[in-house]
């Protein structure tokens, strides 16, 4: 009897075991949108904006502080490094794995193409002024 019992117990134990394994599940994804490539940075951008404001507005300060870092950048594979060297200041590494998910399926492509269809329409609409602000649908 006591054989049956251990013998259940390590069975047990070893099932418990086996079903604490990690798998690796690889996910590929295929969009096809309408509108064009965005810049990365901007993206990063909106995804802090949505984690929180603050982080937007000194992210904004920290890529102005940069700015001739990022121009004199060609390869867009630095200036992604750089956006996310410049990222970790402000999200946990579990945070910068959901941004990059975020990037990867190119989920905030479309706002910055909506902000950018928004300066285009308005920069036309006051010809040589390229700032402008727009609350609350007033300009």
């Amino acid at each position: 009897m006591l054989v049956i019992i251990v013998f259940y117990l390590l069975t047990a134990t070893g099932c418990l075991v086996a079903s604490e394994k990690k798998v690796n599940k690889y996910v590929t994804t295929l969009i096809n949108a309408k509108w064009k490539d965005t810049p990365v940075f901007l993206e990063v951008a909106e995804y802090l904006n949505d984690e929180n404001p603050k982080f937007f507005w000194e992210y904004v300060e920290e890529v102005s502080r940069r700015s001739a870092e990022f121009q004199k950048i060609s390869k867009p594979k630095d200036k992604y490094d750089l956006v996310m060297s410049i990222s970790k200041k402000f999200l946990t590494e579990a945070r910068i794995r959901l941004m990059k998910l975020g990037l990867s399926l190119r989920i905030y492509s479309a706002k910055v193409e909506m902000f950018f269809k928004m300066a285009e329409e308005n920069t036309n609409f006051f010809n040589n002024c390229y700032n402008f602000i727009d609350v609350g649908g007033e300009i």
